[in-house]
């Protein structure tokens, strides 16, 4: 890959990116505070602004290099908006919520996405120039980035939002057992990405295709 050709694919996902990075981030800790726990707005993470939100490695530098190492998918994160479950009226269903939230922020994005690519540039109304192009090529973007960090965030494994519902939704004593994982959902998380990437297995690609088609289905 060139430097044209990474400057071109930058160009096109930096946008979709850095809102499917952050924005998630920004309902969850508003969803906490709503729910009673004030932690994300006393250290400052009730920012509308997603650049407040953006972490230099896993936000910047890292998508940056899978780009430019042709991974089939991208990775990365934001800075952590910590909440404290402590403070909720009904602790495990409350963080359940708050997680929920995380998915449901990133689906969201996808549709508007799709609607962006589908209603704007697709049917003409920016023309048939570089410009429509353009944004055609960032709205699939925008609806593939979010779609797959939905999937990713809806595995059943905590720390995961997934693993956080289940969590939420299992009588106690099988969440405790379940809680226990949480120390290695990030690993078990890495692990199905690399088999993923390389081939061996198919669990995330498709769900991805499946929630891409069913937001596509729900645009009008």
């Amino acid at each position: 890959m060139d430097l044209g050709q990474i400057l071109r694919a930058i160009s096109v996902i930096v946008l979709p990116w850095l809102l499917a990075v952050t924005v998630p981030s920004i309902v969850r800790a508003r969803v906490a505070v709503a729910l009673g726990d004030p932690t994300p707005a006393v250290r400052g993470k009730v920012s509308l602004n997603p650049l407040d939100y953006a972490d230099p490695l896993g936000t910047v530098v890292l998508p940056v290099l899978m780009i430019v190492s042709k991974l089939p998918f991208l990775f990365g994160w934001s800075k952590p908006s910590r909440i404290d479950p402590r403070n909720f009226a009904h602790p495990r269903v409350d963080l359940a919520i708050v997680s929920a939230a995380v998915p449901i922020a990133g689906l969201l994005m996808a549709w508007l996405w799709g609607l962006l690519g589908g209603s704007l540039a697709v049917r003409g109304y920016l023309g048939h120039g570089v410009l429509a192009y353009w944004v055609v090529e960032m709205a699939k973007a925008g609806l593939q980035i979010n779609a797959f960090f939905a999937a990713i965030n809806l595995l059943p494994v905590p720390p995961l939002a997934g693993g956080r519902i289940l969590m939420g939704v299992l009588p106690l004593p099988a969440a405790r057992v379940l809680a226990r994982i949480e120390p290695y959902g990030q690993w078990v998380v890495i692990g199905i990405l690399l088999l993923e990437g390389a081939g061996i297995i198919a669990v995330l690609t498709p769900f991805v295709v499946w929630i891409q088609g069913t937001v596509l289905a729900l645009i009008p």
